[in-house]
């Protein structure tokens, strides 16, 4: 089923005569049910005269070239639109261009979404002339589009005479050291951008020091999430002296790098001298007991750090002790993430004892996720015992580990003096749970 004809025609002739709807959420996620090219150019002719509509999502309608040219048609003149998500359609090059001459004429539209499409570098061209021009657009997402390094380069050079976007996501993307240079003297310059999910990036440590270089002048980026094959290369050190130097970064996330414990000795080394990053991402590193021992060092010393992700790593039992040692005295720490590590029963042990003996811990840290860490019995006693006296915890993720039906109403029997409202658990826990008050405790299996 389509959706065109009567339900089409029917919900545009609102948007046409006086509708006051702002937002207008058409997303697809069954094949029967879409928007296609049909419905879009219905779409298209109620947006020529609507003077409502803020937001407008169609991801994953089908809409290629015709749909395509009538949104852009109408984007053109369209005085009210801020935001649309055209997301896993049919957008190749020829429909990106017709996107791109719409932006160069539109003067509200600050949010465009158009990942998961078609179009690759001569599209992605067309974009980037758009943004020499756009002075609306704050938000863009070309995330998974085949852009590869010329499209990359064809984009910083449209980010070098754009003074207005502020986030740009290019996650899936692939860059030669070319593109990556270009990315990077943008970024010494440009004022603007706070967000920048950067491409997957193809070569050896030198591109890797020119984005370092670019991170120690640039004083406004404050999220960066990088992927390099250089990184298990050596890139890291590059990375870290330039985080040394940098004032600005809040989020860092190198996640799926296997940098290993040597990268983050030199990781921990360049937080030593960084007080601004608040958010360090580092799931699936392969990070192992040392390296968990250095991120200890880094917690010991650093007093901004909020979040930290090591999930899917391998710290194991050693580690979780090291780690343990510092959450005890640690006073900034809110979200800990050592899910899928193997630490086990003492592992688990470790943790919540560091959870009880650290008064501070008890009334900042509020997530905590140890999800598939292979602790039984024992390591849910443990647990048990820390929920007791917990006062700060809200969401607990134990699912995954091995709970038996004793266990479970430990965890049960704790979560009665708790303010945890979120537990993320077992079929088996869930079933224990049950039998408090669910207005206080939130279940998900």
């Amino acid at each position: 089923m389509i959706i065109v004809d009567e339900t089409a025609q029917y919900l545009c002739d609102a948007l046409r005569n006086g509708s006051k709807l702002t937002t207008l959420i058409l997303n697809s996620e069954f094949e029967e049910y879409i928007v296609g090219n049909t419905g879009a150019k219905h779409l298209a002719d109620a947006l020529k005269t609507n003077t409502t509509l803020k937001i407008l999502e169609l991801r994953k309608n089908h809409i290629g070239a015709v749909g395509i040219e009538h949104l852009a048609d109408a984007l053109k003149n369209n005085s009210a639109l801020i935001s649309l998500d055209l997301s896993e359609n049919k957008i190749g090059d020829a429909e990106a261009k017709h996107i791109a001459d719409a932006l160069k004429t539109n003067k509200t539209l600050t949010t465009l979404d158009l990942a998961w499409n078609k179009f690759k570098d001569a599209g992605a061209k067309h974009i980037a002339d758009a943004l020499k021009v756009n002075k609306t657009l704050t938000t863009l997402d070309l995330s998974w589009c085949g852009i590869w390094d010329d499209g990359v380069q064809h984009l910083a050079e449209g980010l070098s005479r754009n003074s207005t976007l502020t986030y740009l996501k290019l996650e899936g993307c692939l860059t030669e050291l070319m593109g990556m240079q270009k990315l990077s003297k943008v970024l010494r310059n440009n004022s603007t951008l706070t967000t920048l999910f950067l491409p997957r990036a193809r070569f050896a440590t030198v591109g890797i020091q020119d984005l370092a270089d670019a991170l120690t002048k640039n004083k406004t980026l404050t999220t960066l999430k990088f992927h390099s094959e250089g990184m298990e290369n050596g890139g890291i050190e590059h990375l870290a002296d330039g985080l040394s130097h940098n004032s600005t970064l809040t989020t860092f996330d190198i996640s799926y790098q296997k940098i290993g414990d040597y990268g983050v000795k030199h990781l921990a080394n360049g937080l030593k001298l960084n007080s601004a990053i608040v958010i360090l991402n580092l799931e699936a590193c392969k990070i192992g007991e040392c390296g968990a021992e250095y991120l200890a060092g880094i917690l010991q010393n650093n007093k901004t750090l909020i979040t930290v992700n090591l999930f899917e790593n391998e710290i194991g039992v050693a580690g979780a002790e090291h780690l343990s040692n510092v959450l005890r005295n640690n006073s900034t720490l809110t979200t800990f993430n050592i899910g899928r590590n193997r630490i086990g029963d003492s592992g688990a042990k470790y943790i919540a004892d560091a959870l009880i003996y650290n008064n501070v811990i008890l009334i900042t840290l509020t997530t905590l996720n140890m999800l598939g860490n292979e602790f039984g019995m024992i390591g849910i006693q443990h647990l048990a015992n820390t929920l007791r006296i917990n006062k700060a915890l809200i969401t607990l993720n134990i699912r995954g580990n091995k709970t038996d039906a004793a266990g479970a109403q430990h965890i049960a029997d704790a979560l009665r003096y708790n303010k945890v409202i979120l537990v993320i658990c077992s079929s088996l826990l869930y079933t224990s749970l049950l039998h408090i008050d669910t207005h206080q405790v939130g279940l998900e299996l």
